[in-house]
């Protein structure tokens, strides 16, 4: 169901090659932009992975709409998402974090945890 058809993998180097300019004291906009940019793409990826599993529109989800409430999700819904954002990030999410993973924004955070990438810069 994932195979080729599924989103692009984004290299977990982002984070690095944000870092090592901010280390370097080099371009620290340019830092932050790559970072943003990161953070952008893989918003738009988990979106997209979403909205597949649910079988909508990405123009069809805010951050906070409720899978449950607004878009009918089950608990196999649910799984499905766990489990594509499992093998497109090749990462583990345990399922006692479904409780979070009601709306986009949880999703995100979960796997944000779970990936060990940098959250959005403050300000």
């Amino acid at each position: 169901m994932w195979g080729s058809g599924g989103a692009a993998y984004i290299r977990p180097t982002h984070r690095r090659e944000a870092l090592e300019r901010r280390r370097r004291g080099t371009g620290d906009e340019e830092g932050r932009a790559t970072v943003t940019t990161a953070i952008d793409d893989h918003k738009k990826e988990i979106r997209d992975i979403v909205c597949k599993v649910l079988e909508i529109d990405p123009d069809e989800l805010s951050d906070d709409d409720s899978f449950k409430d607004e878009h009918e999700m089950d608990s196999m819904g649910a799984i499905e998402i766990l489990a594509a954002l499992e093998q497109n990030y090749n990462i583990t999410i345990d399922q006692s974090e479904l409780v979070r993973m009601v709306n986009l924004s949880g999703v995100y955070d979960v796997v944000v945890e779970a990936a060990g990438w940098e959250r959005e810069p403050a300000g």
